[in-house]
C-alpha cells in the first residue's frame, strides 16, 4: 500500500515539477526586490558617516545614551503594565551574558586558570599558599 502511494507521489512530481518550478519563476518580476548588496551612493556615504560617527569618543557615547534611554522607557512600560520586576531581572541577566568575554585568547595570553598554562605557571598577581606563608614569615614545607 505504501509503495503504491510512494510511486504515485514520484510519478506525480516527475510530471508536474518541472512545470510548477517554471511557472513560480516566470511569475516573479526581477525588478521587484534589489539585491541586498546594491547600494545606492546616498546610502554608501551616509554608511560611512554612521560609522565615523561612532567609531568617535562622542559617538559611542551618544549611542551608549540612547540605549540607556531607550531601555528606561521600555522599563517605565513594563512597570505600567505589571512587569517591571521581571523585565529588570531579564535585562540584568541579558547585560551579564553580554558582559562575559566573547573573544577568543589572544596568541600567547596566559588563561586566568594557571592549569591551562604551560607548565602550570600563573599570572601576575595570583595569591597562593607559598605566598602566604613567605609574607608570614612561616617557612616553606617542602
Amino acid at each position: 500500500m505504501a509503495v503504491q502511494w510512494e510511486s504515485q507521489l514520484h510519478e506525480y512530481r516527475r510530471l508536474k515539477g518541472p512545470q510548477i518550478k517554471l511557472s513560480t519563476i516566470e511569475s516573479e518580476p526581477e525588478d521587484m526586490a534589489p539585491e541586498p548588496t546594491q547600494l545606492t551612493a546616498e546610502r554608501r556615504v551616509w554608511l560611512i558617516k554612521l560609522v565615523e560617527l561612532t567609531e568617535t569618543r562622542y559617538g559611542r557615547f551618544g549611542i551608549c545614551c540612547l540605549k540607556l534611554l531607550f531601555w528606561t522607557a521600555l522599563q517605565l512600560y513594563f512597570a505600567t503594565i505589571g512587569f517591571g520586576a521581571v523585565f529588570f531581572v531579564v535585562s540584568a541577566l541579558w547585560l551579564i551574558y553580554r558582559s562575559l568575554r566573547s573573544r577568543a585568547p589572544l596568541q600567547g595570553e596566559p588563561s586566568a586558570y594557571s592549569v591551562f598554562n604551560p607548565g602550570c605557571e600563573p599570572i601576575q598577581g595570583t595569591f597562593t599558599a607559598e605566598k602566604l606563608e613567605r609574607e608570614m614569615g612561616l617557612r616553606v614545607l617542602n
